[in-house]
């Protein structure tokens, strides 16, 4: 029995250990510094927020946001574009049913945002931005992006970062910088622009441990590619923070709902977010972070 009861402590202490070097792991990944509180005026006008972006789960690091908001009592919408597969396009719609009002896919009359894949190898791979009106539909896309805009008028937009968009795919480069281009004309009438980004010391842990798996998988590095293409050190620096720790379980449930293959790409960016309970997990990541550009 006294044999037993060791084995079992031995076991008890080997599981303890192995979680507590894990948290010690995942806290790693936290960033070091801190930026003043975004505090969402409750006077705001019409409090009505949307998210742009090119693909459906680009809003993951921006989510605990729009769900704050939501709760909040403003009107949130998101809108990205179809991905040409419907199973996955339709459970997008479901997952952001638990952060926001509204989800949708700005129309384009029957074409694509992207002429082509080109030559490259990778469409998620950088390129300069001389070639982007050669690949972009850029026309189309800006009558799609100003009539949704236009359709909802939203007081303020969030999106990705226009310098190097989050991690160098050209397809968020593209769409971020045409909507600061957007907002920064009459075409459209926004208050402020929110770009999700990493503070530095955050950005560079999670970028090198993405780089280690892409070498260890034999695909070249968007993120570091990009620094080189775009002329950027990386994302811009926050400006603001957000304290998330309120839309725990709302996050966690709209990460959670996507299916396997979406969950594989959030997986390199928000790390081992499957292995916690929601109020562990956004207990260590409890904010979300922005750069705020007032037009």
């Amino acid at each position: 029995m006294k044999k037993i009861t060791r084995i079992f402590f031995f076991l008890i202490m080997l599981i303890v250990v192995g979680i507590s070097g894990h948290l010690i792991h995942v806290l790693s990944f936290t960033p070091s510094e801190t930026f003043p509180e975004e505090h969402f005026s409750s006077n705001s006008g019409n409090k009505r927020a949307m998210a742009i972006v090119a693909h459906d789960d680009d809003i993951c690091a921006m989510s605990g946001t729009l769900s704050k908001l939501k709760s909040q009592g403003w009107t949130v919408r998101q809108i990205c574009f179809e991905s040409g597969a419907p199973t996955r396009d339709q459970t997008h719609v479901a997952a952001t049913k638990n952060i926001m009002n509204e989800a949708g896919f700005i129309n384009l009359e029957g074409e694509r945002y992207r002429h082509s894949q080109d030559s490259l190898e990778y469409a998620w791979m950088p390129f300069e931005k001389e070639q982007f009106d050669q690949v972009f539909n850029r026309e189309k896309t800006a009558k799609g992006v100003i009539q949704a805009i236009r359709d909802f008028q939203p007081e303020i937009i969030f999106t990705l970062d226009s310098d190097i968009g989050g991690y160098g795919h050209p397809d968020h480069v593209f769409i971020s910088s045409l909507v600061l281009e957007l907002s920064q004309t009459d075409s459209v009438e926004v208050k402020r622009i929110y770009q999700s980004v990493f503070p530095n010391s955050q950005e560079k842990k999670t970028f090198d441990r993405l780089k280690a798996q892409m070498d260890k998988w034999g695909y070249p590095s968007s993120y570091h590619t990009a620094q080189e293409v775009y002329q950027v050190e990386g994302q811009p620096e926050p400006n603001v923070q957000v304290d998330i720790i309120s839309e725990s379980s709302h996050k966690m449930a709209y990460l959670r709902a996507y299916n396997e293959s979406e969950k594989k790409n959030i997986r390199k960016f928000i790390p081992y977010f499957e292995v916690y309970p929601h109020w562990l997990y956004f207990r260590i990541f409890d904010k979300e972070y922005f750069k705020v550009i007032d037009l």
